[in-house]
């Protein structure tokens, strides 16, 4: 009943993502290499050392290396987290329309085969949940520091044109991993809700007469939904998002103010 399969439009889904992020790092690493160039103060970039050949290619060198530690990596990463949830949900998906299109007159003979096929969904999921808390609170952190970081060089007079493009893509990877991992991670159980809703129509309109049959379609339609989280401590709701994006909102309109009034 239940099958995997990634579809051709799927995989160049993928493909091109990763063809994006590899190509957003080199670009990011050039143009942070140009605006070096331009600064007089970029020694950092050679430990001290004032190197008069080959600075751009030195530059470029140490704008990847930085780049390919809060860009390219994390994007990696969340990547497969996302790929990872996201086939788990299409298992889900396929078990929600095997029931939809199953035949009413057979589902007596389909009910132990209906419930063993769901407690193996919820036994992967609970697996993934698992095993996903660790990635999912680094992954977290890291795009809490990206927007920090991004948020509080605000508070600077003047910031440097290659720093401007650092702090950008900071804030940008930030957003991003709040919205990838709450979109797919939401949607897990959107679906199994949409299961349960399913089954409860099911009863209705299958009406079971034995005692046998409505304890095991009710011991679906009761279960708990699962939700992934970060070993317990945030759940991954719709509500989450809205109220992350509301304190960073909040401290946005802090750190502006703070700003305004030290111009002042």
């Amino acid at each position: 009943m239940i099958k995997r399969y990634l579809s051709r439009k799927y995989s160049r889904i993928i493909n091109l993502l990763l063809f994006v992020i590899f190509a957003s790092t080199i670009f990011l690493s050039a143009v942070s290499a140009y605006f070096l160039l331009e600064e007089k103060d970029s020694l950092f970039c050679t430990f001290g050392y004032n190197i008069s050949r080959l600075k751009f290619v030195t530059y470029f060198i140490c704008s990847y290396a930085n780049y390919s530690n809060y860009l390219e990596y994390p994007c990696l990463a969340l990547l497969s987290m996302c790929i990872l949830i996201h086939n788990y949900g299409l298992l889900l998906l396929q078990y929600h329309k095997s029931l939809r299109d199953m035949d009413f007159s057979k589902i007596p003979a389909n009910l132990e085969i209906i419930l063993k096929d769901y407690n193996k969904l919820e036994e992967n999921l609970i697996f993934l949940k698992r095993t996903l808390a660790q990635p999912l609170s680094l992954m977290l952190l890291i795009a809490i520091l990206n927007l920090y970081t991004a948020l509080s060089a605000v508070l600077q007079l003047e910031i440097l044109p290659y720093k401007v493009v650092g702090l950008c893509t900071r804030a940008f990877i930030g957003v991003v991993i709040f919205l990838s991992l709450c979109f797919f991670s939401c949607r897990v159980p959107k679906y199994m809700m949409e299961i349960q809703a399913t089954m409860g129509s099911l009863i209705n309109k299958h009406k079971p007469k034995s005692f046998t049959e409505i304890f095991l379609l009710h011991r679906i339609e009761k279960k708990d939904v699962v939700y992934l989280s970060t070993y317990g401590g945030i759940y991954f709701k719709r509500s989450f998002l809205l109220s992350a994006f509301g304190t960073l909102l909040t401290y946005g309109l802090l750190i502006s103010s703070l700003k305004f009034s030290k111009d002042k």
